[in-house]
């Protein structure tokens, strides 16, 4: 099985260099992370920008890793086997770590073409080898913010999205718990591209916000964010089903989103298929009906009327099948092919759930001045902003 992404991003020489000036977290208590970046891979190139402890599961040293030196990491009958520039081999069970054998300056860790902070560790997975950064908290939003949002908009609408990156992953902790890892490396948990995204605006970001979370009654919040609303975000209930007091539908200020408005048209028999793949077998489609809308204007459910069945799906498992950008949409029927339709034409607005806040709507808020601790008071009603100890 080959990697799950294709080789990213500089290679050893001269991106290090670069990368190596990057700053330091700062000296507060850092919390770890385990963020998964590779998964079901059949192997991939590991490297250190200094010199670095190759260890087994028990923490004993068994190599080391010379600065800039390429190892190939694959699995072997089970076991992660090693392999170094000069025929050096190393067979260990899951649990593998590498990490770096001076913290002075900022020791980078390399796998799957990209750099990272940390240390690493390699597991063997269902499908293949895990590779999983384990990262400080801070400087694992480092390389989310820039990810997650552009470096060059207004530093109030970066330091919203530091407070619900770090809120949103404190929340999430375990959540891919059985692969052996806290979070995932993309929009399932959030994008996170390691040190070579990280941009000084957005680094600058995270330190002034360093340690700052959205609470409710005493929990740090899951802080949901979208691209934009098209006007209006959404209450958690009428996306996910569960009431969350911090998800409310509240007035968005998206309108410079690029994808504010849109118009997709889709192939029926496209379609048709796509809706049978999720267990919606209807026969040749008919007809898209919106059956009930939440206050927003977002499609809750939808009739499909097919020739063998009408079934009624949710808004958000249409949205899934067609490809849409949200389900804040309108849809009608276009062309005839045998009678049926040939294909839907859907016109909506905003990107993403429409849950909790909106990047296009805080950098808005932003451009016009607002700090960011009331635009993040907009979005998340209700929640406070507490400085972790």
């Amino acid at each position: 099985m080959s990697e799950r992404r294709r080789s990213r991003g500089p290679g050893l020489g001269l991106a290090l260099l670069l990368l190596c000036c990057l700053a330091r977290p700062g000296v507060a208590a850092p919390l770890p992370l385990r963020v998964g970046v590779l998964e079901g891979v059949s192997g991939t190139t590991l490297a250190s920008s200094v010199e670095a402890h190759v260890r087994d599961a028990r923490g004993q040293e068994v190599g080391r890793l010379a600065p800039l030196e390429g190892w190939q990491a694959s699995l072997q009958r089970g076991l992660v086997l090693l392999r170094g520039p000069r025929a050096q081999q190393l067979r260990l069970s899951s649990g593998v770590r590498i990490e770096a054998a001076s913290q002075a300056g900022t020791p980078l860790v390399f796998a799957g073409g990209r750099w990272y902070r940390g240390g690493l560790e390699l597991r063997v997975g269902k499908g293949g080898l895990v590779v999983i950064n384990r990262v400080d908290l801070e400087a694992y939003l480092y390389g989310v913010v820039p990810s997650e949002m552009a470096a060059s908009w207004p530093d109030a609408a970066l330091r919203c999205q530091a407070v619900a990156a770090r809120s949103y992953v404190l929340a999430n902790v375990g959540k891919h718990g059985k692969a052996g890892y806290d979070v995932c490396d993309t929009d399932e948990c959030q994008v996170y591209k390691g040190a070579g995204s990280e941009v000084l605006a957005s680094n600058l970001a995270v330190e002034g916000t360093r340690g700052v979370v959205l609470m409710q009654g005493g929990k740090v919040l899951p802080a949901f964010f979208h691209a934009s609303s098209g006007g209006y975000t959404e209450n958690s209930e009428d996306v996910w089903l569960q009431r969350l007091d911090h998800i409310r539908a509240v007035p968005d200020y998206d309108q410079d989103s690029p994808h504010y408005t849109w118009h997709k048209n889709v192939d029926a028999a496209q379609l048709t298929t796509r809706l049978a793949n999720r267990g919606i077998r209807v026969g040749g489609l008919r007809d898209l009906q919106p059956v009930s809308r939440s206050y927003s204007g977002r499609v809750r459910e939808v009739r499909v009327v097919g020739t063998a069945a009408t079934r009624t799906i949710s808004g958000e498992t249409l949205r899934l099948a067609a490809g849409l950008n949200s389900t804040l949409f309108n849809m009608a029927p276009r062309g005839e092919g045998g009678g049926l339709p040939t294909a839907f034409v859907f016109a909506g607005r905003g990107w993403g759930h429409g849950l909790g806040m909106s990047q296009w709507g805080a950098r808005r808020l932003a451009q016009a001045g607002y700090a960011f601790s009331q635009i993040l008071s907009h979005y998340y009603p209700g929640a406070s902003l507490q400085r972790l100890p």
